[in-house]
């Protein structure tokens, strides 16, 4: 028989309120963009009358995929963006340190 029961009674001090979600998400937002602004990656910005638009890592607007799909950047991005070599692939992570 399956007990309705819940195995374990969360409390109500381990849940995030709304607010807290929504700030914690924009964090992480803030933090992929900038992350991809210093890749050189161009930034989704939604579509206009059906047409995709991106931010370029230079500031401009540019209508349609600049990438065409690819999943690399084309050759000569990071030269026209003057992007340093260590920015063009993601850092590792640091390890976190462990509070004592």
């Amino acid at each position: 028989m399956i007990s309705k029961e819940p195995r374990y009674k969360l409390r109500s001090e381990t849940l995030l309120s709304h607010q807290e979600a929504i700030s914690l998400m924009d964090r992480g937002a803030k933090r992929a963009i900038e992350t991809s602004w210093r890749m050189g990656v161009p930034i989704p910005l939604g579509d206009r009358d059906g047409t995709p638009r991106f931010e370029l890592p230079e500031g401009t607007v540019a209508e349609g995929d600049p990438w065409n799909g690819m999943r690399t950047a084309p050759e000569g991005w990071y030269e026209r963006f003057d992007i340093p070599i260590e920015d063009r692939t993601a850092s590792p992570q640091q390890p976190r340190q462990r509070r004592g």
